[in-house]
């Protein structure tokens, strides 16, 4: 099952932690800051995974696009330096409505629910060498940037890279990190692919003229 340590040898899993949120979110609007707060250490992990759900389902949520992306790109960038996940008081104090959080809890709880079913310990000789974490940090950075940029249909593929880094770290998922790995991959060979004909597009134009 996809679970967090909560405390000792105490853990919790993925969706319990959704629950956790959805219950608070129904008091009123969150902020980022409460969102981490909320879960007490395990909240950045699973706010990369929430800021990727809207381009992985069918979660219409307009003009969240650039600002999910810095936040999962500052995220990423002290995971890939080692450093303990970080955000500046301006992107915690953002406040996300309870309408948009519950589109996001529930398309979250039902994704949760899916990777539980697969998700477990394996292979934490990826998920434990030291040296992986910050090879993950560096996806999740490059994905953060690539979620931010404007290309029609790229968003899903960093999407759904993303929820396998961030869901593999949490359950120390070998298997799950070498996904979300492969889907970085194929997400920078798409970008390429679309930089490369837009290039020729563009001189094709210019030639016509």
């Amino acid at each position: 099952m996809l679970q967090s340590t909560v405390s000792g040898n105490i853990r919790r899993t993925l969706s319990q932690d959704l629950e956790v949120l959805r219950a608070r979110a129904e008091l009123g609007p969150l902020t980022l800051g409460q969102l981490e707060a909320a879960l007490h250490g395990r909240g950045f992990l699973v706010m990369i995974l929430l800021c990727s759900l809207p381009f992985v389902l069918p979660i219409p949520i307009p003009g969240l696009s650039i600002p999910f992306g810095l936040v999962i790109c500052v995220l990423g960038f002290r995971l890939m330096l080692g450093q303990r996940p970080w955000l500046p008081q301006r992107m915690l104090s953002r406040e996300l409505s309870p309408a948009v959080m519950a589109r996001m809890l529930n398309g979250g709880l039902r994704l949760a629910r899916v990777l539980e079913r697969f998700a477990r310990v394996r292979l934490t000789q990826i998920s434990r060498w030291a040296f992986m974490r910050n090879l993950t940090g560096a996806a999740i950075f490059i994905e953060g940037i690539v979620l931010s940029m404007p290309p029609p249909m790229i968003n899903a593929i960093p999407a759904i890279s993303l929820v396998a880094l961030t869901a593999g770290v949490l359950e120390e998922d070998g298997v799950l990190i070498l996904l979300g790995y492969i889907a970085t991959f194929l997400s920078l060979i798409y970008l390429a692919l679309l930089v490369a004909l837009g290039r020729a597009g563009i001189e094709k134009v210019l030639t016509f003229f």
